[in-house]
């Protein structure tokens, strides 16, 4: 994200893209960024597609479970 870090709907985009290549950590990071700067956004879309990538890469634990924990630290 080079050009607007708070270009909401750039990092969703990019997100989706980085899900489709199977970068899970890429997106997460993405998404984590949208839920920071915006909760609200697209009705918590940030949030809603975290819970989702998790199912995706439940193969990759380690990785689901350092995010849940980087998505519960910043919601609570």
């Amino acid at each position: 994200m080079n050009a607007n870090p708070d270009d909401l709907k750039a990092r969703f985009a990019l997100a989706n893209r980085l899900i489709a290549g199977r970068d899970y950590n890429g997106t997460l990071e993405h998404l984590l960024a949208i839920v920071t700067r915006d909760r609200k956004f697209m009705d918590d879309v940030g949030c809603k597609t975290m819970l989702s990538v998790f199912g995706l890469a439940a193969h990759q634990p380690e990785v689901v479970s350092q995010w849940r924990h980087k998505l519960s630290a910043t919601i609570n």
